[in-house]
């Protein structure tokens, strides 16, 4: 009997023994998943066929998901289908650029041979619309925006010129087959001259473009008039590439000054946001259907988001050496997003995880003064010379395109994007907003502690404190921990931030109680087939 009690003695040690191991390792592995860095996005990287030649640059996606692309330096246009490239080869010398899609037409801009190209995505004939004469020279045709099956607009940065590519006879009742009126922009005879390229159009508001060497946003809000209205940014800021949200709000990015800014059409305000990572020099920007803002950090090898309302950056870096050009999102505008890197010739899709989101909770207190950062801007409305060219079907060509090679089993990369998110708070004279953890509600002197923001794999509730008070117009990015006093009322929000673990989609507490559970059945499936064995 001692003998038997000893041993079960012996045998319940040995349990608790191995339960309080578990225990252990599971406390352990919530540690280790607490440390380590929330991964937030899957990136797939396939290499360009061609080696380092085809310098792919503008993407669109079709109505069936195909990704269509230019190649810059092997003078092709290329379409990625599931793993599988397609590439059809242009006419020598057309370094293809801008690109869009629209109504199963890919559309593209031939650079040097001064060229608007077309065809279709089941590919077939190339259609090509002279848009300059021989005595332009290499026009350096970039950008190209859809306004409607008889408008298409584009910039030629070597000539400083905006265009529009009429295929109808709207001007002058001429009977012409087609017509191209161009914009030329003041300061196309300063040095350096004025640089049109990124292009986007505007239902509302009319064509928008940017001025890269002069540092400019420009608009023609009416085709039939001379009129342009340009906006001024600050010496340095280079703007590369511009789009639309839904609400009628112009994005662009600034390469040379590391920002990305927005321009509301109604108020003339200008919002500069400064990157979180210094000399990012964001290239491509594209906006989703959620008016999330993406783009391409060139100089940081990264691809960006920025969240309007939530005030959030958030930034996956790459695994490998690169620099992405254009961004684009899925047909419907919905991620996955899509980019280009010229420098690795590699077309890159990013597929953020579902369970990490920050969302706005509910509001605890009121009467809080609201606020805006933004800069009052003044437009300068300038009458420019126009020129319309007219052109007859000899203009046209239609070229059978041959398909230069089609690849599959390319070289792909598949890995996991490390997130960093950066709330952005106001510097300087107008208005700034900080965020901080606080649980102040309608006080009138509060001091408030905040902290920098990065994501933990953990769900947490934040109370956070938005104060208005006066400052400047430009915004920087909380990096490390502030304190602020001010005197006024503080409206305390809460924000629910949901971030991915080791496990996409599944939150570190749920991974824990699955543990606990699993180790928990095998204690009873050990105890149950003791019990059995005796």
């Amino acid at each position: 009997m001692a003998l038997r009690d000893a041993y079960h003695s012996s045998s319940m040690f040995r349990k608790k023994r191995n339960l309080f191991a578990l225990s252990c390792l599971c406390i352990a592995l919530l540690i280790i998943l607490q440390i380590l860095p929330a991964k937030a996005a899957v990136i797939t990287e396939w290499n360009v066929p061609g080696g380092t030649s085809s310098f792919p640059q503008y993407l669109a996606v079709d109505s069936s998901s195909n990704v269509w692309f230019t190649e810059f330096g092997s003078d092709e246009i290329g379409k990625l289908t599931f793993g599988t490239f397609t590439e059809y080869t242009l006419p020598a010398g057309s370094r293809p650029i801008g690109m869009f899609f629209k109504n199963d037409q890919i559309w593209f801009t031939e650079s040097v041979r001064n060229r608007i190209g077309r065809m279709g995505t089941g590919g077939g004939a190339l259609t090509e619309y002279l848009v300059g004469d021989p005595p332009y020279g290499a026009m350096e045709l970039w950008g190209i925006a859809y306004q409607n099956e008889t408008r298409v607009w584009f910039t030629s940065s070597a000539t400083s010129r905006v265009g529009l590519l009429n295929l109808t006879k709207p001007y002058k009742g001429l009977g012409n087959d087609v017509s191209v009126k161009y914009w030329v922009l003041p300061g196309f005879s300063a040095s350096p001259s004025s640089n049109p390229r990124g292009i986007a159009y505007s239902s509302t508001t009319g064509i928008w473009f940017v001025d890269y060497n002069l540092h400019r946003i420009g608009n023609i809000r009416d085709p039939l008039t001379s009129e342009v209205r340009l906006w001024q940014l600050p010496d340095g800021s280079f703007p590369f590439d511009i789009t639309i949200d839904s609400y009628g709000n112009v994005w662009f990015t600034e390469s040379g000054r590391s920002r990305i800014g927005m321009l509301d059409p109604d108020t003339n305000e200008i919002t500069e946001y400064i990157t979180p990572t210094a000399n990012s020099e964001p290239y491509g920007i594209t906006v989703d259907i959620s008016n999330r803002v993406w783009f391409a950090e060139h100089g940081a090898n990264k691809i960006a988001r920025y969240v309007p309302g939530v005030n959030t950056f958030t930034e996956f870096a790459r695994a490998a050496s690169g620099a992405p050009w254009g961004i684009t999102t899925d047909k419907d505008g919905n991620p996955p997003i899509w980019f280009s890197d010229g420098v690795m010739n590699r077309i890159g899709r990013l597929s953020p995880f579902d369970g990490l989101t920050t969302t706005v909770g509910s509001a605890l207190s009121t009467a809080s003064t609201t606020s805006t950062t933004t800069q009052a801007s003044t437009a300068t409305l300038s009458t420019v010379t126009t020129t319309t060219l007219y052109y007859s079907t000899t203009s046209l060509t239609s070229i059978q395109m041959g398909v230069s090679q089609t690849q599959t089993g390319t070289t792909s990369t598949l890995y996991t994007a490390t997130e960093t998110v950066t709330l952005v708070r106001g510097s300087t004279s107008e208005v700034t907003t900080q965020f901080s953890t606080a649980t102040a509600t309608t006080t009138l002197s509060t001091t408030v502690t905040g902290t920098s923001t990065s994501y933990v794999a953990t769900v947490t509730n934040t109370a956070t404190t938005t104060l208005s008070v006066t400052s400047t117009s430009y915004i920087d990015t909380v990096s490390a921990t502030f304190t602020s006093t001010k005197t006024l009322t503080a409206t305390t929000t809460t924000f629910d931030t949901t971030s991915a673990g080791a496990i996409p989609g599944f939150p570190t507490a749920s991974i824990l109680v699955g543990l606990l559970l699993g180790a928990t059945f095998l204690v009873l499936t050990r105890r149950i087939v003791g019990r059995r064995s005796r």
